[in-house]
């Protein structure tokens, strides 16, 4: 014997189940996607080699934030475009702290580790080895 509305409520379940089921899926790949990306970042900073350490002049041309945002989480992610002394055009994630110190139209020394960005200084000489030591505390 069948019940008014049965089908009703299995569809209802099924519906359910189906969006717990994708709701664990969406969660499981964003943080292997995250855990990922910091192994990749470990890894870098990591390696046996001598780090590659880079000043070259640079303006500011552009600031950007920009929001990520997922049901149960939400990120910032601080950009900076440079324009090097040689004519290239550079797009760097930098610190919360140093995006809000930082100015469009600044000009100075851009500081890069493996290409990553270290420190833009207002034209200040910057000397590699106090860098490095700095680097390593």
């Amino acid at each position: 014997m069948i019940l008014k509305g049965t089908p009703a409520i299995i569809a209802i379940i099924s519906i359910v189940a189906v969006c717990i089921i994708f709701s664990i899926y969406i969660f499981i790949r964003s943080y292997k996607s995250d855990k990922e990306e910091k192994e990749k970042r470990e890894k870098e900073l990591l390696t046996d080699e001598e780090p590659e350490f880079k000043v070259i002049g640079a303006v500011i041309l552009n600031k950007q934030s920009v929001m990520h945002t997922t049901r149960h989480d939400h990120s910032v992610e601080y950009k900076i475009t440079f324009m090097t002394d040689d004519g290239e055009t550079v797009e760097m994630p930098v610190p919360q702290e140093i995006y809000a110190e930082l100015y469009e139209s600044q000009s100075g020394d851009l500081v890069t580790i493996n290409g990553n960005y270290f420190y833009f200084g207002d034209g200040e000489p910057v000397n590699s080895t106090d860098e490095e030591e700095r680097l390593a505390k």
